[in-house]
């Protein structure tokens, strides 16, 4: 199971399942390429009810518990930091797109990574720009954290021609650590 978090939860105000814009999510083609469930909780309240979606989910598919993973892009990707830090052991690893070390509720305790995480930022991002991201990632570095850089592409790689391919490229070191 591939659990993703997705962005602009700080820019939008409701979140239904009926959008176009969700099916046009990347995260979706993923699911035949690794065999997996997809799970995307929506927006605001999703530190609350993911981890209760997970066991439903876990209670109604046969998810093998240990080959859990969970991230997500840009907002999204920063509330990985979260889970990664606060219930790492629900999860085989972490990854995060576009994404931004740094949590609004609380200070991030980077020592608390203990789960291999991947990251992938472009360095013309111009929401959380990269000099940023890595300067974090540089004084709290830690060994299961790793942050990867693509030259181009901005904030939204991922819904780019490429996205997909990035997307696996990321997944595939994670997964197979």
């Amino acid at each position: 199971m591939i659990v993703y978090l997705h962005g602009g939860v700080v820019s939008t105000e409701n979140f239904t399942h009926n959008n176009y814009q969700i099916e046009q999510e990347s995260i979706f083609s993923l699911a035949d390429e690794y065999n997996a469930i997809i799970l995307y909780p929506f927006g605001k309240k999703a530190f609350e009810n993911v981890l209760s979606i997970v066991k439903e989910v876990e209670k109604k598919y046969s998810i093998n518990k240990k080959e859990i993973y969970l991230g997500g892009m840009s907002n999204g990707g920063s509330a990985t930091f979260w889970f990664a830090t606060n219930h790492s052991n629900l999860f085989k690893g972490f990854y995060a797109f576009s994404a931004d070390p740094k949590l609004k509720i609380e200070e991030i305790d980077f020592s608390k990574i203990k789960k291999p995480f991947y990251m992938l930022n472009a360095k013309d991002d111009n929401v959380f720009k990269f000099e940023e991201v890595e300067s974090i990632y540089l004084k709290k570095h830690n060994k299961n954290w790793h942050l990867e850089s693509l030259e181009k592409g901005n904030h939204g790689f991922v819904y780019q021609e490429n996205g997909t391919e990035i997307m696996i490229n990321l997944l595939d070191k994670l997964i197979m650590e």
